[in-house]
């Protein structure tokens, strides 16, 4: 009995030992973590972390949104336009809504659109007294339906109200360029549970030993093929990583399609009836959207922002089309390969695009 109860506690304290020791190696091995789907599905930054050079400014130049000052531009967005949680999302500085800020030389003030009520704005005395010239409704495309899509459908047919372009004074800021920091951090007082180099090897050894028991992925982050090697600066190019919510749109029938545009349509009436803001609606394309065309056909998901008609009575950039276009001509990281989210190639294009909207 006291045999195999010794042979037991060696049995238990070599197992442990192995493991510590595998940990220990991972954590040389692995790159410090970087994006949310390398983190969420136990992916190598290694492997998929970006490898391109990436900007933003040291002092952000969007503003956090407040109730009670005014901005010559409003944006309710959700994490493509400020951090909305303290994980890891693009960096302070870097959002979208910063380049804008810089080439239109316009205060652009940020409210979190699943945190921030929109009515709570338009309700304020300042919205009434002194709107700002322009409000921009940003989400992202796979939550149209959970966030819009709560009406029958069924609405009139709004003329667009007469509300002259922008002037623009760009402010000529340069950002600031960086590459992603692979040196290897034993302790780094930024990260915490469950974010540490340790928690990070933990986690990895987890997830691929799950993989290889199953034989299948048992994360939300999918993982696929492409068939360019050029659209992405990570170490497996030929690879892509995205988010399982972008398959749900799949299933949206056309009646939640054109709930969606009723309440895009009567929000923008409510906000240009002062006849001084233009409204602007921003839906961000999924980034399995944007590189559809080089996944696998069956894992192809149908262009379902093409189930919005072409707008005559709403003013919506069509960022769907511009950044299918942006990727067949080969810009670099219009996602992180790492990420759900644009990586300064995406920012700055939408930026861009947005600012150009508004001055004509």
């Amino acid at each position: 009995m006291a045999t195999s109860h010794k042979i037991y506690n060696i049995t238990l304290l070599t197992m442990i030992a192995i493991f510590l020791a595998l940990c220990i190696l991972f954590m040389i091995y692995l790159d410090p973590l970087d994006g949310g789907l390398t983190r969420i599905g136990g992916y190598t930054e290694n492997d998929f972390g970006w490898n391109s050079e990436q900007s933003l400014f040291p002092t952000p130049l969007a503003q956090t949104g407040q109730l009670d000052k005014h901005y010559d531009i409003v944006v309710f967005g959700d994490s493509f336009s400020s951090r909305t949680t303290p994980d890891r999302q693009t960096g302070i500085g870097g959002f979208w809504t910063d380049h804008l800020a810089n080439l239109t030389g316009l205060s652009v003030g940020v409210f979190v659109l699943d945190r921030d009520p929109i009515d709570n704005f338009l309700n304020q005395q300042s919205f009434k007294d002194n709107p700002p010239e322009v409000f921009v409704l940003e989400t992202v495309e796979r939550y149209l339906r959970p966030r819009f899509a709560d009406n029958d459908g069924h609405c009139e047919h709004i003329p667009l109200a007469q509300i002259k372009p922008l002037t623009l004074h760009p402010m000529g800021i340069k950002p600031k360029h960086f590459t992603r920091d692979t040196t290897l951090r034993w302790h780094d007082p930024a990260m915490r549970w469950p974010d540490t180099q340790l928690d990070y090897a933990i986690n990895y050894i987890d997830k691929s030993f799950r993989r290889l028991i199953n034989r299948k992925n048992m994360t939300d982050t999918l993982h696929t093929s492409l068939s360019r090697s050029d659209l992405m600066s990570n170490r497996r190019s030929t690879e892509l990583l995205y988010f399982i919510g972008d398959t749900a749109k799949a299933e949206w029938s056309d009646k939640i399609w054109s709930a969606a545009r009723c309440s895009f349509a009567r929000l923008q009436k409510r906000i240009e009836a002062n006849g001084k803001t233009r409204f602007v609606l921003m839906i961000v394309p999924d980034k399995s959207s944007v590189y559809a065309e080089y996944m696998p056909p069956d894992l192809r998901l149908p262009t379902t922002l093409e189930k919005i008609p072409e707008p005559t009575d709403l003013r919506m950039l069509r960022l769907d089309r511009i950044f299918r276009s942006a990727a067949e001509a080969g810009i670099v990281d219009l996602y992180m390969p790492d990420d759900t989210h644009w990586g300064s190639a995406g920012s700055e294009l939408a930026a861009q695009v947005t600012a150009d909207y508004l001055s004509h």
